[in-house]
């Protein structure tokens, strides 16, 4: 999984926002360089875990944008060209599947 070097300060701070709202804390480059002025600083593993899923949560965010677009840009078409006959449904339904095929969730 990603290491904590291979992310922004930005995603690094929005992870502890979410896991841990309303702490004060200043990014470091390792866990161990993490400033936690709060009373409630994660463990290592915690926070290990954190930017696994974080990450995990980052990619589905982006798969999800690729997915729409190659909805607007292929499958709406067919789905139109289907309410007026000139295409089945099952045509529509296969590049919706093709999409979904393309850009899979991470689980």
């Amino acid at each position: 999984f990603p290491s904590h070097d291979s992310m922004t300060s930005k995603e690094i701070s929005f992870i502890l926002d979410y896991y841990r709202p309303n702490s004060e804390y200043k990014v470091g480059n390792t866990y161990e360089s993490l400033e936690w002025y709060s009373d409630n600083k994660p463990s290592k593993e915690e926070f290990d875990l954190w930017i696994k899923e974080g990450d995990k949560i980052r990619k589905n965010f982006i798969i999800k944008n690729n997915r729409e677009q190659a909805y607007k840009q292929e499958s709406d078409s067919i789905f139109f060209k289907y309410q007026r006959d000139e295409a089945s449904k099952e045509d529509w339904i296969n590049k919706i599947k093709e999409i979904k095929e393309r850009y899979p969730y991470e689980q």
